[in-house]
């Protein structure tokens, strides 16, 4: 890596993560989101150097120091799921919580309280069995993680019991390690293949955009814009140009008080630390995600929450948010006792590394790219503190616990079938809006659904982004069958894997209810209606027995139906 301090060692295997450093020194950080700090712990032991704070949120949902300084507050088959409502309907969000297959504390609660208000209003309620079921409800309430499902409950769901592809997507995905009686030869934790190249050669800070390139950015900030395209044309590196354009658009040099080569810089060593020979968590995948957190923000619900502070935090968290990622999921990592599974305690393990690695890189001297060196004290703190959050919100772990919340926080105070789609208790008057806690949950939906939103996007795109995580999936799998892991997601053997069927299980038990609710937040029908027509589509293949990438492109059409049908703006 050019100006790197590791530039003169034998460049690691891809998944070898290097050193932050030899010389660092561990010592006490900052309470970072969720997490406590207490110089008297309950044995008295005093606090010293060695102790540290992961970067782990818990149930809060506010940021530490939630008031930002005033320079930076607002201004203004009958086990499966249906693919898609009735026509015309509209869920309620209280209805789409009680709806959730996966339930959560909170929704048995909703749903016992509901049941005993219904048998009050017939005046022939047996009053003990009321208070029987209050007790109940009481129990349920004291848990620690109310809008998290927990996971003795997924084997014993009757929607996901005769689902074999969603019961390995919703555990594989979801648990932190994979329970096997089954070991790793010898304790092995280096994972197999080598890291790429570096990258320097192909970037001249000094050289501008290529015309090509501009050609390929005009219109890029069309949601059926193709971010694949730009892959090629920049010689595999999009994350460069689509942020600098992104960055000049929403006035990042100005917010941050940077120049525009410092802020190119930047983005180049991130890039770098995105690993090429990743199928599909590479620097592609984050300037696609980018694309769509800049789409969001410009929505009038998105422009009159989140302060202009709020969208900086929101597009770098984007662009780091999967950086040096090995192309494993957090249960290999687990499972195959990695560095830094063992580093993080197997929570959140890639993650924390995302977030602890960027800023590494960010604030090392020897790279000369501190994108924060201008900020005073209190306006870096708030970023970092809004990064970290954003970036961890995409682990899947805590998945149905950000959707359930958003939703909770968002829902009409009258919950009726016919209420307008986006009407909330939310007022659309910045004035009106300076409510932490709801821009703490609007963001960490934002980047979730910018995450996961391939899904959503013109039906070419759709099946060429299924591919690329496809691939990985079954990359992992065959190195856990090589190395007598336990195996996360058994469905991605290739050899028997039904594409269509991982698809169908992702959107309806990941997806449909969480993009639904963003829609109904902010008001991005192209995006959902994508969503549901890639549905039908793979229902339909799956209907036809087609199982791999080839037999699917043989019989897409994709000339003809590659945007998905006819989708109002």
């Amino acid at each position: 890596m050019r100006g790197s301090r590791y530039s003169s060692r034998q460049p690691p295997s891809m998944l070898d993560f290097v050193p932050e450093s030899d010389e660092a020194e561990i010592s006490y950080v900052r309470p970072a989101v969720g997490s406590s700090y207490h110089p008297n712990s309950r044995t008295g032991r005093r606090a010293s150097h060695m102790d540290i704070v992961l970067v782990n949120p818990q149930s809060d949902t506010m940021p530490p120091n939630s008031t930002a300084p005033p320079s930076l507050r607002p201004t203004d088959n009958n086990s499966r799921r249906p693919s898609l409502p009735a026509s015309g309907q509209s869920r309620g969000s209280l209805a789409k919580i009680n709806s959730m297959l996966i339930e959560a504390p909170i929704t048995q609660v909703v749903n016992i309280l509901k049941d005993i208000i219904e048998e009050l209003k017939s005046e022939n309620g047996d009053r003990l069995a009321l208070s029987g079921r209050l007790e109940s409800a009481l129990s349920i309430i004291q848990c620690s993680e109310l809008y998290t499902p927990h996971f003795q409950s997924f084997s014993q769901s009757s929607a996901l019991a005769n689902n074999r592809a969603a019961q390995d997507l919703v555990e594989g995905l979801m648990r932190p390690s994979q329970p096997s009686h089954r070991r790793s030869s010898a304790g092995e934790n280096i994972l197999s293949t080598s890291r790429p190249p570096a990258l320097s050669d192909r970037y001249n800070i000094n050289a501008g955009v290529p015309a090509v390139v501009s050609r390929c950015l005009e219109g890029s900030q069309a949601w059926d814009w193709n971010i694949l395209q730009l892959e090629t044309v920049s010689e595999f590196t999009p994350l460069r140009f689509l942020g600098m354009k992104v960055f000049r658009e929403f006035d990042v040099p100005r917010q941050l008080q940077i120049d525009e080569i410092t802020l190119e810089r930047w983005l180049v060593l991130i890039e770098q630390n995105y690993l090429a020979t990743n199928p599909y968590h590479n620097s592609t995948h984050a300037a696609d995600v980018l694309s769509a957190t800049a789409y969001f923000l410009r929505t009038e619900r998105c422009k009159n929450l989140l302060s202009e502070f709020d969208m900086v935090a929101s597009l770098i968290a984007a662009i780091i948010h999967d950086v040096d990622h090995p192309g494993r999921t957090n249960a290999f990592l687990c499972n195959s006792r990695h560095e830094l599974a063992l580093l993080y305690n197997d929570t959140a393990v890639l993650e924390n590394h995302h977030v602890a690695k960027t800023f590494k890189l960010t604030l090392d001297p020897m790279n000369d790219a501190n994108i924060f060196n201008r900020l005073n004290h209190e306006d870096y703190q708030t970023i970092r503190s809004n990064i970290i959050d954003m970036v961890l919100a995409t682990e899947l772990g805590k998945h149905f616990e950000h959707v359930n919340k958003f939703i909770s926080s968002t829902r009409s105070n009258v919950d009726e079938p016919d209420r307008s789609p986006r009407t909330s208790q939310i007022s659309i008057s910045a004035s009106e809006n300076d409510d932490q806690e709801l821009r703490t949950l609007a963001k960490r939906v934002l980047i979730k659904v910018s995450d996961v939103s391939n899904p959503a996007r013109p039906r070419k795109q759709c099946i060429e982004w299924t591919r690329r995580v496809c691939e990985e999936y079954f990359t992992q799998t065959q190195e856990e069958t090589e190395r007598n892991l336990p195996i996360v997601m058994p469905t991605f053997k290739r050899e028997v894997c039904s594409i269509p069927k991982t698809q169908t299980a992702f959107i309806n038990y990941f997806l449909l209810d969480m993009f639904d609710a963003w829609h109904e937040f902010c008001d991005v029908p192209r995006v959902l209606n994508h969503l549901k027509n890639n549905l039908q589509f793979w229902d339909e293949m799956d209907r036809l027995e087609l199982t791999t990438i080839e037999q699917i492109h043989e019989h897409a059409h994709l000339d003809t139906t590659e945007e998905g049908g006819t989708i109002d703006e």
